[in-house]
């Protein structure tokens, strides 16, 4: 529930509909187990890399600044569980805001998980397509050759 809350305080989570829709899901996801907020990240139509008009940041750069808001030690319990679902929902940490940064260049130097959390995502989402997949094939692999 500490992350359906907080994502809808950094406005990482804007779902576009009416007033009344808008204040009814505001009530779910403040009272819905973070299950819930894995599934309407997953739904179509919701945008999870919706850039702001003010400093051109993404949901993922408001978290950040959240968890940076945080005192240390709530990090890990409060912060990183946001970030990490916004980065499994696929968010990309590669986007830069108003002021060329990445959200990994937001984060407080301090909170190595935060940073390498988002540097692994940052590689992944890079090297996405570049994965080699090895098939073994009908007769193994070449290491079981005679």
């Amino acid at each position: 529930m500490v992350v359906c809350m907080s994502l809808l305080h950094t406005g990482a989570v804007r779902l576009p509909y009416t007033r009344l829709q808008s204040h009814a899901n505001v009530r779910l996801l403040t009272h819905a187990p973070d299950e819930v907020l894995d599934l309407l990240l997953d739904q179509e139509g919701i945008e999870i890399d919706e850039i702001d008009r003010l400093e051109r940041d993404t949901p993922l750069h408001k978290a950040v600044r959240y968890v940076n808001s945080l005192d240390k030690s709530a990090w890990e319990s409060e912060g990183h569980p946001i970030v990490d679902i916004l980065l499994d929902a696929g968010c990309d940490p590669r986007i830069r805001n108003k002021a060329k940064l990445k959200p990994v260049e937001l984060a407080d130097p301090r909170n190595t998980v935060l940073r390498g959390m988002l540097q692994k995502g940052e590689y992944a989402m890079t090297a996405g397509g570049d994965v080699v997949q090895e098939d073994d094939g009908p007769t193994g692999s070449a290491s079981d050759s005679e």
